[in-house]
C-alpha cells in the first residue's frame, strides 16, 4: 500500500498537477454551468421565463456572487505556478502567448457562433452588436470573461515587472489590486474590452497568485482576505450577482 501511494505522488509530481486546483477547478465549472441554467429562470436571462422562480432567482444570486471570482483566483494560482517553472522577461512575448491562447479563441466564437446566434434568432441588429457588441465588447455574452482575463494577464505582468525594476516587494501588487478594486466599485474607468471588468477582477487574481507564491503565510489568512473582499464588493457598490 505504501509504495503505491508513493507511486500515485510520484506520478503527480511528475505532471506537475496540484490536486488542490483540480478539486476547486471541477467545482467551479460545475457551478458556472449550474448558475448558468438557473439564471435562465429569472427576469436577466436571454429568454424570458414563462414563469419566475424566487428559489431559482436566489440560488442564482448566490452562486453569481462568487463563482467568477473563484474562476479568477484560480487563474491567479495558475500563473503563479507557471512563473515558478519558468520566468516571463519579455512582454512581447508573453502579450503574444496570451493573445494566440485567449483572443483568436475569442474572436473565433464571436464571429461563428455568438454573433450568428444573437442575430439570427433576432436577440441584436446585426452592425451594431458586430462592432460594439462583439469588437469593442460591450455585450459579448458569456465571452466577456476571455477579453477581462486577457487584459488581467498584461496588467498584472507589467505591476510586476515594474515593482521587480523598482526594488518594491511584490507583495505591495496586492495593495494595487485592492486599490483598484475600490477604484471600480465607485467609477467606471473604461466600459470597452472589458477593461472595467479587469480593474475589479485584478485583485482576485492577485491573491490566487501570492496564494501560490507565500503558501504558508496565505494559508492562515486566505479566507479572512477572501470575506473581505466579498463583503467589501457589497458593501460599496460592486459588481452584481447577475451583472454577467
Amino acid at each position: 500500500m505504501e509504495s503505491t501511494n508513493m507511486t500515485i505522488a510520484t506520478r503527480n509530481s511528475h505532471k506537475g498537477r496540484i490536486p488542490e486546483l483540480d478539486i476547486i477547478k471541477f467545482f467551479g465549472i460545475l457551478l458556472v454551468v449550474f448558475g448558468h441554467v438557473t439564471r435562465m429562470y429569472t427576469p436577466v436571462g436571454l429568454i424570458t421565463p414563462l414563469e419566475s422562480s424566487s428559489v431559482l432567482a436566489i440560488t442564482t444570486s448566490i452562486i453569481y456572487s462568487f463563482h467568477m471570482p473563484l474562476f479568477v483566483f484560480v487563474s491567479g494560482m495558475t500563473f503563479g505556478v507557471t512563473c515558478k517553472k519558468k520566468s516571463y522577461q519579455d512582454f512581447t512575448s508573453f502579450a503574444s502567448n496570451k493573445a494566440k491562447r485567449l483572443m483568436i479563441p475569442y474572436f473565433v466564437f464571436a464571429l461563428f457562433w455568438v454573433l450568428p446566434f444573437m442575430v439570427g434568432f433576432g436577440f441584436r441588429p446585426f452592425l451594431p452588436y458586430l462592432t460594439k457588441g462583439l469588437l469593442l465588447s460591450l455585450d459579448s455574452r458569456h465571452l466577456w470573461y476571455v477579453w477581462m482575463l486577457f487584459n488581467v494577464f498584461l496588467l498584472f505582468w507589467g505591476l510586476r515587472f515594474l515593482f521587480e525594476k523598482l526594488h518594491i516587494p511584490d507583495w505591495a501588487i496586492l495593495l494595487v489590486s485592492a486599490s483598484l478594486f475600490l477604484l471600480r466599485t465607485k467609477y467606471s474607468v473604461c466600459p470597452y474590452f472589458e477593461i472595467n471588468n479587469a480593474l475589479t477582477y485584478q485583485f482576485w487574481f492577485t491573491i490566487g497568485y501570492f496564494a501560490i507564491q507565500y503558501k504558508s503565510t496565505f494559508r492562515t489568512c486566505l479566507p479572512i482576505i477572501v470575506a473581505m473582499g466579498l463583503v467589501g464588493n457589497y458593501c460599496v457598490g460592486g459588481v452584481k450577482p447577475f451583472t454577467h
